[in-house]
């Protein structure tokens, strides 16, 4: 992993945890006496910027929906953008977090730290829903995506869908497999995964 400090002027490089609290240890997550877990996934490369002077809680509970996890949010070892969750009608998820590009104020202007991840589809840590073909997944955010974008991935193969922006993503099932949802705000870019399987 390398890790580099540089000063750049206002540009930014584009970017490509449900984990249930019993599991995390499991998934190499460390875990508090709170219950939460700190998420450090295998990272390909980690860069700081320092950029010249140049976001909440998730929508609230919709009746007939599970609502947030009723584990603590995942968190990253360093700057990143805020956690994601997914609910299905009946159980929800914590997302993982996957490669971002993420910028917070400093007292110089704004500070960006960048992570590039290992593909999706050869993570083993993924948190796993549960679903039915043609169900509806609502996917909440910790901010107001501007751009959203959904690819499916399936062994070889993937799919890729262009979804309708906001804190509040929605997406019908089309099938299983590992899902990459990426996003862009004011902030900068991030992504966030899922392991989908059908029920029998």
């Amino acid at each position: 992993m390398l890790r580099k400090e540089v000063r750049v002027p206002r540009t930014r490089r584009p970017a490509g945890l449900d984990s249930e609290t019993k599991h995390a240890r499991r998934r190499g997550a460390r875990v508090t006496s709170d219950g939460s877990a700190t998420y450090a996934p295998a990272m390909k490369r980690v860069a700081v910027l320092l950029l010249p002077g140049f976001a909440a809680v998730s929508s609230a509970v919709a009746a007939g929906w599970p609502g947030p996890p009723q584990t603590a949010a995942p968190r990253l070892e360093r700057q990143g953008p805020p956690a994601a969750w997914v609910e299905s009608a009946s159980h929800s998820r914590w997302m993982a977090f996957s490669s971002y590009c993420w910028s917070a104020p400093i007292a110089t202007g704004r500070k960006a730290v960048c992570a590039d991840m290992i593909p999706p589809q050869s993570r083993t840590d993924l948190p796993t829903l549960r679903v039915s073909r043609g169900e509806l997944l609502r996917i909440h955010l910790g901010f107001s995506a501007r751009e959203a974008h959904l690819t499916l991935f399936q062994q070889l193969g993937f799919r890729h869908y262009v979804l309708r922006t906001g804190r509040l993503l929605t997406w019908r099932v089309s099938n299983e497999g590992v899902v990459s949802v990426d996003v862009r705000a004011a902030a900068g870019d991030g992504a966030y995964l899922l392991r989908l399987r059908l029920r029998n």
